[in-house]
């Protein structure tokens, strides 16, 4: 069976922000779908219910990358009064492994073992804001691992951080992102350093190098 990967993520505390907040919210999930599809080519996405999206990934490797984009992009997000929840964490997000019966952009279809694996695992979350979802045992400790890791970083990084990491995820270098945001790469390496990049860096690296249905590094 091939292995695919979908995310599945809703906003934490929707109903609290504003309705101007709200509706410039759902603009900015749909500006990150296009720049997904249309510029970084990762997969294809869909809103759901107002305050959610969900993607097929283009490659399985490729899942832990678009989910910090995400998970950037929206700690990013200014609002003009966030609760202490939304702040700390923006969105949860669940990458779910598996195969998929049904997968048509164009129609906007989405059906199968992986869509279901992260769906589920949203709906259960309470703790943890960020989790990997796989049928795969042997992957199950380096994917708790990951997550736990993973969230911790960004759940203390602040929106700037998350700004400057959200260029750094798309690949562009500290000279580059500097130059976007007229600031010295000495300021941009500060942020990057401050949320953890060579720690994120390195869960990347090894996500991108496993082979999922045996659970080791290819």
């Amino acid at each position: 069976m091939q292995v695919e990967a979908t995310i599945s993520a809703d906003i934490i505390d929707s109903t609290s922000l504003g309705n101007a907040d709200l509706s410039r919210l759902r603009d900015y999930l749909i500006h990150f779908v296009n720049l997904i599809e249309d510029s970084l080519h990762l997969g294809w996405g869909r809103i759901v219910r107002g305050d959610g999206v969900e993607f097929v990934v283009g490659n399985q490797h490729d899942a832990l990358r678009l989910a910090l984009l995400l998970r950037a992009y929206i700690k990013a997000f200014d609002v003009h009064c966030p609760t202490r929840a939304f702040k700390k964490t923006g969105i949860r997000i669940a990458v779910g492994l598996g195969g998929l019966r049904a997968n048509d952009r164009f129609k906007g279809i989405i059906d199968g073992e992986s869509i279901y694996n992260s769906g589920r695992a949203l709906g259960r979350m309470t703790k943890d804001k960020f989790v990997i979802v796989s049928p795969y045992r042997k992957c199950e400790l380096i994917f708790r691992a990951l997550s736990m890791l993973l969230e911790a970083l960004l759940d203390r990084a602040t929106a700037k951080q998350c700004h400057v990491l959200f260029m750094r995820l798309q690949g562009m270098t500290e000279r580059q992102i500097a130059d976007r945001l007229g600031v010295s790469p000495i300021a941009v390496w500060g942020h990057l350093n401050k949320v953890g990049w060579r720690a994120i860096s390195e869960a990347l690296h090894l996500f991108e190098h496993l082979n999922f249905e045996r659970g080791g590094v290819a």
